[in-house]
């Protein structure tokens, strides 16, 4: 392990390099045993005499926390060339950075100095923990067996070891997780309408059934997998200060979120054009929120919670973007192709999974409002009836009120495409105004 190390740092791969026993030991010395060696064992000494050998419980990151923990990623694609290019000493030289930094973390921080403020020690330890693993993983190649006693610290096999693992982000998962499951049961519910001539389809009980159990998938690992409060809080516009830890109650919110609006996006396509529309533009605007909440200075900026890894659910956001866009250019009044369950259920989720994971479920509900009262004239409707045996609309979902009310359907279809994108720019107002 020391040779490989000294000779894939020292001399560049393809170049004449200056070899002696004395260079040798200085490198290995320095960069090994004081820096990466030293690191190890001051962090997990100390977190086996103060916490135990386990990972801490963490609270709020601060901001010194985000910037070292923010490097790893914000480099990850430099890192990736530089193994592609054979640039083994640049890519080996930026570890000996972070090494220092965290050395320097770990004195800065003063653990040892805050064994009252608990919350802020298991933080210490949690985010130097976290650094020895990435940079145990990044050495892994380099150092096999060096690195390995580290990761089985962690509890961490030799077969699990990927570079993956440093970047792997949940949040993509789930919402992909969300759109393919709902998909799946959008798709089985179309196919069972067309194969026998019915507008049946799956049974509702049967549906809710599948929708209940893949939104609790979803939410249970959101909330077991949480690193930070904030993830499982409750925030609400106006109020910058605002933040209501929902704990085990998170899991219920966010499977209501996800069911309904991903029920409230199937309710709203009954017209040409009507839901997809409304669907880029929510879409376009959690993009924004994801991009905000992954940048620690726009987040600070606009006083909302910061959600590293976020920024990412930007891709869905796009896909969901350019595909609804290519979708509406043939689903336009005349409509050529129709959505389905498959489409809307999946839409749905996805944006009701994207606001959970931002924690920005009141202002989906804004920039959603079409959905909203979609939805809410279903419910007024079957409830007066079910009460009082009278009908507050013509017909519902509201849409097909407008109809029977005389209102032409490329009239009802542009109304409700304007309200929405008004709606969503007030939603994106009180990220300003608060």
């Amino acid at each position: 392990d020391p040779l490989r190390y000294y000779l894939l740092k020292e001399v560049s791969f393809g170049n004449d390099g200056n070899i002696s026993n004395e260079k040798l030991e200085s490198c290995i010395n320095s960069d090994l045993a004081n820096n990466y060696g030293n690191l190890c064992q001051r962090v997990i000494s100390f977190c086996e005499k103060n916490i135990g050998l386990k990972i801490p419980e963490i609270n709020d990151f601060e901001a010194e926390d985000l910037q070292i923990l923010d490097n790893y990623k914000n480099n990850f694609e430099d890192l990736e060339i530089h193994i592609d290019n054979q640039n083994i000493n640049f890519y080996l030289n930026f570890i000996v950075e972070q090494l220092f930094n965290a050395n320097k973390y770990f004195n800065d921080q003063e653990p040892w100095k805050k064994k009252d403020n608990t919350k802020r020690l298991n933080t210490i330890v949690y985010v130097s923990l976290e650094i020895i693993r990435k940079i145990s993983i990044l050495l892994y190649p380099i150092i096999p067996q060096t690195a390995l006693k580290a990761l089985n610290i962690f509890n961490i096999k030799e077969k699990d070891i990927r570079f993956a693992t440093i970047l792997n982000n949940r949040y993509l998962w789930i919402v992909i997780f969300l759109i393919f499951s709902f998909g799946v049961l959008g798709f089985l519910d179309d196919y069972l309408k067309l194969k026998y001539d019915s507008s049946d389809g799956l049974s509702a009980k049967m549906k809710i059934f599948w929708q209940i159990l893949f939104a609790s998938i979803a939410a249970s690992y959101l909330y077991y997998s949480h690193s930070i409060p904030a993830e499982i809080s409750l925030f609400l516009p106006f109020l910058k200060d605002f933040a209501f830890n929902l704990g085990v109650i998170f899991i219920f919110t966010s499977i209501f979120v996800i069911i309904g609006t991903s029920n409230a996006v199937n309710l709203t396509d009954g017209l040409d054009g009507l839901a997809i529309l409304p669907s880029v533009m929510v879409a376009g605007g959690l993009g924004i929120i994801a991009y905000i909440s992954g940048n620690i200075i726009f987040a600070d900026y606009l006083n909302i919670a910061y959600l590293p890894g976020s920024e990412e659910l930007l891709i869905i956001c796009g896909a969901i973007i350019g595909a609804g866009i290519g979708f509406l250019w043939f689903n336009t009044y005349p409509a050529q192709v129709f959505m389905g369950d498959v489409g809307s259920l999946s839409l749905g989720a996805a944006l009701g999974g994207m606001a959970i994971i931002l924690r920005q479920e009141i202002i989906l509900a804004i920039m959603g409002g079409v959905f909203v009262m979609e939805a809410l004239s279903v419910i007024i409707q079957v409830t007066s009836y079910k009460l009082t045996g009278k009908r507050v609309f013509k017909m519902s979902p509201i849409h097909h009120h407008f109809e029977l009310s005389g209102w032409a359907e490329p009239k009802i279809i542009v109304r409700f495409w304007i309200i929405t994108l008004i709606l969503v720019l007030i939603a994106l107002a009180t990220f300003r105004l608060r």
